[in-house]
C-alpha cells in the first residue's frame, strides 16, 4: 500500500483496522524523512547562494586613489602638527624676548671699560670721556685735598658690588665737589645714574656724582671747593633722594674713604 492510497483512505475516514498499520507507521517515517532531507538541502542551497562564488579584485585606479588619500592624510597630519609646534615655538620666543627686554634694564652696562651694576646699588663709571677741548693745567706734583660733598652719614658703603658711597639728603641740598678740577661731564643718562657730573682733579684724581637733580655746571669749567655742581635728586635709578658719588685714582675705583677727612 503506498502513501498516497493510505492517505486516501484516511481522507475517507476508513478505519484504521483495514489499512496495514505497519505500512503507515514505516510510510509515514519515510515521508518525514524525506522532508527533512528537502528542507535541509534547500537551506544549504539558499545559504550556499548567499556567498559570492568568486572575489573580484580591485582596479589599479581604486588602488592609486586610496594611497593618495593615506598619504594626503600623513601630510595633513604633519602640516597641523608643524603649525602647533610653530606656535609654541614662536610664543616661547615671544616669552624669552619679554623676559630679556623686562630683566634688561636691571643690569646695564657702561661700556667704557666692561664694568656693570645690578639693580641693588647705585651704578658705576669706569672711565672717564675723553674731553680734547679742555685745556687746563694742573701741578701734577701737588696731591689735591679732597673734602665730604655733604654733610651727613652715609647709608651704603664702598664693597665690589657697589663701588661707591651714598649719602641720603633732602632733594635740592646742593652738593660740592671732592675738590677743585675741571668738569668733564654734565649730561642725563638712561642707564639708572640719571642726571651725572663727571669732575678731573690733579695728580690724575678724578670723580663722578650720580642721581642730581639740578646741574649748575657744563663740560669745561672749572669749579672750586666751594662751588655747588648740582643738587641731590631722585633721578635714575634710586629708590630715595640721595647722593652717589665714586673716586677715581688713575682710571681705578677706590674707596673714597681713604682720601676724605
Amino acid at each position: 500500500m503506498n502513501l498516497e492510497r493510505i492517505s486516501g483512505l484516511a481522507g475517507r475516514s476508513l478505519p484504521l483496522r483495514q489499512a496495514n498499520k505497519r505500512q503507515l507507521v514505516n510510510a509515514l517515517i519515510k515521508n518525514k524523512e524525506r522532508l527533512a532531507a528537502d528542507h535541509i538541502k534547500h537551506s544549504l542551497h539558499s545559504r550556499i547562494e548567499s556567498f559570492p562564488t568568486h572575489f573580484q579584485a580591485p582596479e589599479p585606479q581604486a588602488i592609486v586613489a586610496d594611497g593618495l588619500k593615506f598619504w594626503f592624510g600623513i601630510v595633513r597630519v604633519l602640516k597641523q602638527m608643524w603649525r602647533f609646534l610653530r606656535h609654541k615655538l614662536s610664543l616661547k620666543l615671544m616669552i624669552i624676548i619679554s623676559a630679556f627686554t623686562l630683566l634688561s634694564p636691571l643690569s646695564p652696562n657702561i661700556s667704557a671699560k666692561g664694568s656693570s651694576f645690578g639693580p641693588k646699588h647705585a651704578p658705576t663709571a669706569t672711565a672717564l670721556a675723553k674731553v680734547g677741548e679742555i685745556d687746563m693745567t694742573i701741578n701734577a706734583k701737588e696731591a689735591p685735598i679732597f673734602q665730604w660733598p655733604l654733610g651727613g652719614l652715609t647709608s651704603q658703603e664702598f664693597s665690589s658690588s657697589h663701588p661707591g658711597l651714598d649719602i641720603p639728603k633732602p632733594s635740592g641740598s646742593e652738593i660740592l665737589p671732592l675738590s677743585a678740577g675741571v668738569v668733564e661731564r654734565a649730561a642725563y643718562d638712561s642707564d639708572g645714574r640719571g642726571l651725572n657730573v663727571v669732575i678731573r682733579h690733579g695728580d690724575g684724581f678724578s670723580s663722578s656724582y650720580f642721581h642730581l637733580g639740578k646741574i649748575y655746571v657744563s663740560v669745561g669749567d672749572q669749579v672750586k671747593e666751594n662751588t655747588p655742581i648740582g643738587t641731590v635728586g631722585l633721578t635714575g635709578r634710586t629708590t630715595g633722594a640721595h647722593l652717589h658719588f665714586e673716586m677715581y685714582d688713575g682710571g681705578k675705583q677706590v674707596n673714597p674713604r681713604k682720601y676724605l677727612p
